[in-house]
């Protein structure tokens, strides 16, 4: 297998980022209010209406966040080869949302910012749901290769 390209890497990082950004937003507002919507006994007509109002404007909240999710997730995905999908993509959801509480939180200079740090479950459920089912695969761009003798057991990936 040839090694790829700095493009080729990039391009790759570029699509996890789009990806995370374009369907995590709206995740997590189908995990928070979708539920909510059903437990109240809305009608259905009223919970597709629902999610899809709230989900117009989750961009403008969580957008930057899911953007650096999918960012990072790309960078050590392509970077380190992880082998979980999962755990990976809930360490990369988290420090999105870190990220994003402190960019608010500087630019404002508002402390008080960080108050919402209590979302950092949902936002690690919601991008380990990307890195799973959304992000790309690396079998569309080659794979950085690794030495033989760091190869892994063929056990170590069975979290996939």
């Amino acid at each position: 297998m040839s090694r790829p390209t700095a493009s080729d890497t990039w391009r790759w990082i570029a699509a996890c980022t789009w990806r995370f950004g374009a369907a995590g937003p709206p995740l997590g507002v189908a995990l928070v209010i979708v539920p909510a919507m059903v437990f109240s006994a809305s009608p259905p007509d009223d919970i597709v209406g629902g999610w899809l109002f709230f989900s117009i404007f989750s961009y403008a909240f969580v957008g930057l966040s899911a953007l650096l999710a999918g960012l990072f997730y790309g960078l050590v995905k392509q970077r380190t080869q992880h082998r979980s999908r999962w755990r990976l993509g809930g360490l990369c959801g988290v420090l999105g949302w870190l990220g994003q509480c402190t960019v608010l939180a500087l630019a404002l200079k508002d402390p008080g910012q960080l108050d919402s740090l209590w979302i950092m479950p949902l936002a690690a459920l919601v991008a380990s749901l990307c890195a799973r089912f959304v992000a790309p695969s690396l079998g569309g761009t080659p794979a950085l290769e690794q030495p033989a003798g760091d190869a892994l057991p063929a056990s170590a990936g069975a979290d996939r």
